[in-house]
């Protein structure tokens, strides 16, 4: 059976989340970097980064819930190409791949 796993390190400690669809999996990995920048809205996106890029790139007009992966896709690889993320001194990472469980 395949499953979707969010995998990431933060100072040296990895974590891991396993979902069954790619889509839940993106959602927890970009709600993640959200939370380990700081960032919850438009506002707090535009003075931490200051910059106001296609708003609509990190913040679509619908919820994430209501996307599909591929709509996730882009968001995603937005957010974790952010400076913040990317290059950081915490040792952050974070990755969504696909896997297989057999019993």
């Amino acid at each position: 059976m395949d499953v979707w796993v969010m995998a990431g390190t933060y100072e040296s400690d990895p974590f891991v989340s396993v979902h069954l669809t790619e889509k839940y999996a993106l959602i927890a990995a970009i709600r993640d970097v959200m939370e380990f920048l700081g960032t919850e809205d438009h506002e707090d996106f535009e003075a931490r980064h200051g910059f106001a890029d296609d708003d609509s790139t990190y913040f679509p007009d619908c919820g994430l819930n209501e996307m599909e992966a591929p709509q996730l896709r882009p968001i995603f690889m937005a957010w974790s190409e952010l400076d913040g993320v990317w290059d950081n001194c915490q040792g952050y990472s974070i990755t969504v791949m696909k896997s297989k469980v057999e019993a």
